[in-house]
């Protein structure tokens, strides 16, 4: 919901969409009813939303962390290096 909202503040509806879809499947899923008005409240601003106009640069992360589940840049690019290193050493073993 949180990039949801700055995708709102930014002017940037398709973005905005994007999140909130994903938000709305997880409240959903997971029965989270408390957070049903507030899917609600962004469809209904998406909606009146004119046009896109969106803020540079990606939204903040909330507390400034990538969000659970997600990898940042450096941590994807280290698993890439990593995994790549196995692989060699996988290499050399056999």
């Amino acid at each position: 919901m949180q990039r949801t909202r700055w995708h709102l503040a930014s002017g940037d509806a398709a973005e905005a969409r994007r999140h909130l879809d994903e938000a709305k499947g997880l409240v959903e899923a997971c029965g989270y009813g408390r957070r049903t008005g507030e899917v609600a409240e962004s469809e209904e601003e998406i909606a009146s939303t004119p046009h896109p106009n969106p803020l540079p640069g990606p939204p903040p992360e909330p507390g400034g962390t990538v969000l659970a589940g997600e990898r940042g840049p450096e941590e994807r690019q280290e698993d890439e290096r990593h995994g790549k290193e196995r692989q060699g050493k996988k290499a050399l073993r056999t």
